[in-house]
């Protein structure tokens, strides 16, 4: 599409990938090269060599998907637009395991968050506040200078990305409500 393109000219592009979604990949764990005896596994699921490779095949497509994800960074830097586009790369659920994926404890709802636009906003930052996907759609209209209707419930986290500062940024960002 971007070849279609005016040059110049702003463009959208959504990258959805089935990494890492079950079916994992047997033994992906393996062929990552990653240590199961050095993973993490959280006290609600039980410490066994099975639940090790499970959660290994697991970090193995998250892996894949990385790489997937510097293949489109480094067309874009090949494509001069880099530090122009505005890149972000989270998940629509946290993971999929017990008490993951579909629930509403915090490994079903704390999801991974990366935001980047070099040319315009600080990197290197981690901000702890509570941002919610519904919160994209006042962040894009904000960012394209196009009003926020007042009946949308969700806010803009333009602030957050304009700040320079770490940890919490915006005290108002205190709660997040899931079902």
């Amino acid at each position: 599409f971007y070849n279609e393109a005016e040059r110049g000219q702003p463009f959208c592009y959504w990258f959805s990938s089935r990494d890492p979604h079950r079916p994992y990949k047997p033994n992906g764990w393996q062929e990552s090269g990653i240590d199961i005896e050095n993973i993490f596994v959280p006290p609600y699921l039980p410490d066994v060599t099975d639940v090790k490779k499970d959660i290994g095949d697991y970090y193995a497509e998250i892996q894949n998907f990385d790489r997937d994800v510097g293949s489109y960074i480094q067309l874009l830097k090949e494509m001069g637009q880099f530090e122009n586009t505005l890149i972000i790369v989270c998940s629509d659920n946290g993971w999929q395991m017990p008490r993951g994926l579909a629930n509403c404890y915090d490994f079903g709802t704390r999801i991974p968050l990366i935001i980047s636009m070099p040319a315009k906003y600080k990197g290197g930052r981690i901000a702890d506040d509570f941002v919610s996907l519904n919160d994209f759609a006042p962040t894009f209209l904000e960012l394209a200078g196009i009003p926020v209707p007042e009946d949308m419930n969700a806010r803009s986290f333009l602030n957050l990305l304009e700040s320079e500062k770490t940890g919490t940024i915006d005290k108002t960002r205190d709660f997040v409500v899931t079902g």
